[in-house]
């Protein structure tokens, strides 16, 4: 008898088109994993290039940014930029959503209350402040496209590697169990079956004798 995943496998012809049947089965499941992953590395390498590109965004706007604080703290000085920056409330809010991409669930962040203009005096600024808060303004859309992007990566990463550990199972363990099981019950059935056709040939050959040896008489 053959061994199977729950135990032994009777060596019958009903077995048998059952084991054929798993087999099948196990083979398009196989087919649809090896599919998603092919689908899950190409998101993952289109997403890596987003990331990339908006980094390097992120970066020359920043340094934009940082370059025109520079000039607003050696035109107005530290102490009026300070006190600007305590008295100006926090106008950011960020929606979080869930969304299903390749059967993960992944964050969707989206900006809110973002002001587009410095709610301060004129006479209080200069347009080295204003073109750094425009900047600072222009570079958060990115860091949130970017943290989203990398939060997906993350999941689908994780989805690839369960993925690729449910196919090794499938191409390595389940699939040729299957196909040892199928072969040890065809080997079996075709040996009961030569055995069968041995017994009946002495058979026929023993009444043939005595139909032989019964006519003389």
């Amino acid at each position: 008898m053959s061994q199977g995943f729950g135990g032994k496998v009777l060596p019958t012809k009903i077995n048998l088109i059952r084991l054929k049947r798993s087999l099948a089965f196990a083979k398009r499941v196989k087919k649809i994993l090896e599919d998603k992953r092919e689908v899950i590395l190409h998101e993952l390498e289109k997403l890596t290039d987003e990331i990339s590109e908006e980094s390097k965004k992120v970066w020359d706007q920043l340094f934009e940014a940082y370059d025109s604080m520079y000039s607003a703290y050696m035109s107005m000085g530290p102490l009026n930029i300070n006190s600007l920056a305590i008295t100006t409330p926090q106008r950011l809010g960020v929606e979080i959503k869930e969304e299903n991409l390749m059967g993960v669930k992944v964050s969707r962040l989206k900006l809110t209350n973002l002001e587009s203009t410095p709610q301060y005096g004129f006479l209080d600024s200069s347009s080295a402040l204003d073109k750094a808060i425009k900047k600072f303004q222009e570079t958060l859309p990115l860091l949130i496209s970017s943290a989203e992007k990398e939060n997906a990566i993350y999941r689908l990463a994780e989805e690839l590697r369960k993925t690729q550990r449910q196919v090794n199972a499938l191409k390595y363990v389940i699939i040729p169990n299957y196909e040892k099981m199928i072969y040890n019950i065809m080997n079996s059935i075709e040996e009961r079956e030569r055995e069968e056709f041995v017994r009946l040939k002495k058979i026929k050959a023993v009444l043939e004798r005595k139909s032989k040896y019964g006519g003389k008489s």
